[in-house]
């Protein structure tokens, strides 16, 4: 059966990383990319915590959920993207 977290897992470390380069800190690996499914429907479909990267990129989860909303959206990867928590 297609695991459909798996690519987004692949572009969301991508994003990090870039993200994380940037900011001089180290680098993950898409495994290291937790991929949830939200609580609730209306969240949608796939969540990926970002509070794990807070420290290394000293920022906090909604202001690195929006900066990797932003990169993916303007790389035209994800239309609908949405940065809650």
């Amino acid at each position: 059966m297609y695991d459909y977290r798996e690519p987004w897992k692949i572009k969301i470390a991508r994003v990090i990383n870039a993200m994380m380069e940037e900011a001089g800190a180290g680098s993950i690996s898409p495994e290291s990319v937790i991929a949830e499914i939200p609580p609730n429907p209306e969240m949608g479909d796939i969540g990926f915590p970002m509070f794990s990267y807070a420290k290394a990129l000293r920022k906090g989860p909604p202001q690195i959920a929006l900066a990797v909303r932003e990169r993916l959206e303007a790389e035209g990867i994800a239309a609908g993207v949405e940065a809650q928590g």
